[in-house]
C-alpha cells in the first residue's frame, strides 16, 4: 500500500509539473505575441506619419526683400552760386550681436509623430575591463540634451537621446526605423526649439545601427566618434533597438537647414502626434 501511495504522489507531482510547464509555455507564447503585436503597431503608426508628411514644403526663415525706395520727382535745380556746402556726418552702422544660442527645450519630428520636451542630462565616467570611458544618463518622459554639446542652430553637434520602451518611450518611433520593413525617411525635418523660443530645422539624412551588447570597449570607442564635435551644425538622435531590447544603438543624424518662424509651421504645431 505504501508503494502505491508513493506512486500516486509521484504521478500527481509529475502532473503538477507538467501543468506548470504548460502554463509557463502559454504565458511565454502570449507574451511573445503581444510584443510582436506592439512592434507591428508601432511600425504601422510611424508609416502613417511618414505618409502624412511625405511631401511637405518645409518653410524656413525667408530672405526678406527690401522695400524699394520711392522715386523723387525732378525739380528745377538751384543755381550753384546759392548753394552752401554741407558735409553730412556719416551715421555709424551698428554691428549686430551674434546669437549665442540657448539649450533645447522641445523636439518635434512630424514625419515620425515625435513631439517631446527636452531636458538636460549629464555624463559620468565608468570603468570596464580596466578602461575608463564616458556614459550618459537617459531622461525619463523626455528627450535628454547632452550637456556640453552644441545649442540648437549653433556650430557643432547637438546630441539628444531618449528611451524607446520605458519611462515615456519618447523615441519609440525613432527605434522603429531599425526594422527592415520601415523605410528611413531621408529628408524628414526635425524642429528643435530653444529656451529663447527660437526654432531650428534639421534635415535627417543618415542612420546607423551599431551593436552595443557583447561588444568590446574598443568597439564602443570606435562608435564614439558619432557623438564628437562636427564642423557644421548637426543634430544627432540616439535610442535603442529593437523595441523590446537594447542590444543595439540606433543613431540618426542630419545637418542644420535654418531657422524657422513659428507662424511658418503653425499648421504643424496645431497637430498633436498620435
Amino acid at each position: 500500500m505504501l508503494r502505491k501511495a508513493d506512486k500516486g504522489k509521484d504521478r500527481r507531482t509529475a502532473n503538477f509539473i507538467l501543468f506548470v510547464g504548460l502554463v509557463l509555455l502559454l504565458v511565454g507564447v502570449m507574451g511573445s505575441g503581444y510584443r510582436h503585436y506592439q512592434a507591428h503597431r508601432a511600425a504601422a503608426s510611424v508609416k502613417v506619419q511618414m505618409t502624412a508628411h511625405a511631401h511637405p514644403i518645409f518653410p524656413y526663415r525667408p530672405t526678406f526683400t527690401p522695400t524699394p525706395t520711392a522715386t523723387v520727382p525732378r525739380t528745377t535745380p538751384t543755381p550753384w552760386a546759392t548753394l552752401t556746402a554741407v558735409i553730412p556726418t556719416p551715421t555709424p552702422t551698428p554691428t549686430p550681436t551674434p546669437y549665442r544660442g540657448a539649450p533645447p527645450v522641445r523636439l518635434l519630428i512630424p514625419a515620425l509623430g515625435i513631439d517631446t520636451p527636452v531636458v538636460p542630462v549629464k555624463s559620468k565616467i565608468v570603468a570596464e575591463s580596466g578602461r575608463w570611458f564616458t556614459t550618459w544618463e537617459t531622461a525619463s518622459y523626455a528627450a535628454g540634451y547632452h550637456v556640453g554639446t552644441a545649442y540648437p542652430g549653433q556650430p557643432g553637434n547637438l546630441v539628444l537621446s531618449g528611451h524607446h520602451n520605458i519611462e515615456g518611450q519618447v523615441f519609440r518611433p525613432l527605434s522603429v526605423l531599425g526594422n527592415k520593413d520601415v523605410p528611413f525617411p531621408r529628408g524628414a525635418i526635425a524642429y528643435v526649439f530653444d529656451a529663447n523660443g527660437r526654432i531650428f530645422a534639421y534635415r535627417l539624412e543618415v542612420m546607423y545601427k551599431v551593436k552595443e551588447r557583447g561588444v568590446s570597449v574598443a568597439e564602443r570607442l570606435r562608435h564614439a566618434h558619432l557623438l564628437e564635435e562636427t564642423d557644421v551644425p548637426t543634430l544627432t538622435l540616439i535610442t535603442c533597438w529593437p523595441l523590446y531590447d537594447n542590444a543595439y544603438r540606433l543613431i540618426v543624424r542630419g545637418p542644420l537647414v535654418g531657422e524657422v518662424l513659428p507662424d511658418q509651421i503653425r499648421d504643424i504645431l496645431s497637430v498633436s502626434p498620435e
